[in-house]
């Protein structure tokens, strides 16, 4: 596969499948899987390229695409429309994936966190080969007389280590270092995606009209932006994304940038809907929600009182 127009038609059809449904996360999987084996390595990188979301992303739906059982229908059937979470059943055995499955934790409507917390129960019972199980270095063992402020300044020690060397804790889920997390992948996800958009809009705008080679005047004509009116840093926020896709004179790109992201985070049609025309800080106050399944309270019961209101009147 060699022509730039079999690529193109290629970047079209996994975009437009790309989590819009369950069948359309795993039709987007195969399609990187079959990719990954058919392309060569420069084609690969072209493909990557022209992509809505970033490469690390490409490698985790190659892997889904590639694990057949996933596509029978007794398991395609009960997966729901999240690309995260059927990361997460693909990184499962056959064992305990049968066992989720035997158990009803795998639902077209469960959550991350659900799953997560069903695999983190299940640490005790999987059996594992010598070769394969991990050596305990030390045992940790607190006194009745550590107030909850101690363990959690233990605990937040502990990760610093783990970080630093390497090796693997196991403790009582961190709820807001998850949060905290996932909340920078989608902010890296976002500048990732705003730049790869400028890159592949610069390399259109020219190459437009098949010039291989362009005097200097018209690049600039075609290209009027340094490089530091157009630079997306490390540190970016939503703000600076949506700018420099504006000053390009593509604005609307954000919004389609950041429903990509979302999705990859869960995000559903409806809360996408919700959050259309909101920034970065009121957009992922849902995203709590979704790690923790626990919904706003306080809203709730605001939203109780007004339904009780209107059907007193």
């Amino acid at each position: 596969m060699s022509s730039d127009v079999t690529l193109n038609t290629l970047a079209e059809r996994i975009n437009s499948c790309w989590q819009r449904t369950a069948q359309g996360v795993l039709d987007t999987a195969r399609l990187c899987a079959d990719a990954r084996e058919q392309l060569e390595e420069e084609e690969l990188e072209e493909l990557k390229s022209q992509l809505d979301f970033s490469r690390p992303t490409f490698t985790k739906l190659a892997k889904v695409g590639a694990k057949s059982e996933l596509y029978e229908e007794q398991v395609s059937a009960l997966l729901p429309p999240h690309f995260s979470i059927v990361y997460q059943v693909a990184n499962m055995d056959d064992e305990q994936r049968d066992r989720a499955i035997a158990q009803g934790v795998i639902t077209p409507g469960m959550s991350r966190s659900e799953l997560r917390e069903w695999v983190a129960s299940q640490n005790g019972t999987q059996k594992r080969d010598d070769a394969d199980k991990p050596e305990i270095i030390a045992t940790l063992r607190a006194t009745k007389a550590y107030s909850d402020d101690l363990r959690n300044r233990v605990m937040k020690a502990l990760r610093k280590l783990e970080e630093q060397f390497g090796f693997l804790l196991d403790g009582p889920p961190d709820p807001e270092r998850e949060l905290k997390q996932a909340i920078k992948e989608i902010d890296q996800e976002i500048r990732g995606q705003t730049r790869r958009y400028i890159t592949k809009l610069k390399k259109q705008r020219l190459h437009a009209q098949g010039r291989p080679r362009l005097t200097k005047q018209e690049r600039e004509d075609r290209w009027p932006f340094t490089d530091d009116e157009v630079k997306i840093s490390s540190d970016a926020d939503w703000e600076r994304c949506e700018e420099v896709l504006a000053f390009v004179g593509v604005g609307d790109e954000f919004a389609r940038i950041k429903d990509a992201t979302l999705r990859l985070h869960s995000y559903t049609e409806e809360m996408l809907q919700k959050h259309k025309k909101d920034g970065r800080g009121q957009t992922l106050k849902e995203f709590k929600v979704i790690l923790t399944g626990v919904g706003d309270q306080s809203s709730s019961a605001s939203k109780s009182k007004s339904e009780g209101r209107a059907a007193t009147r």
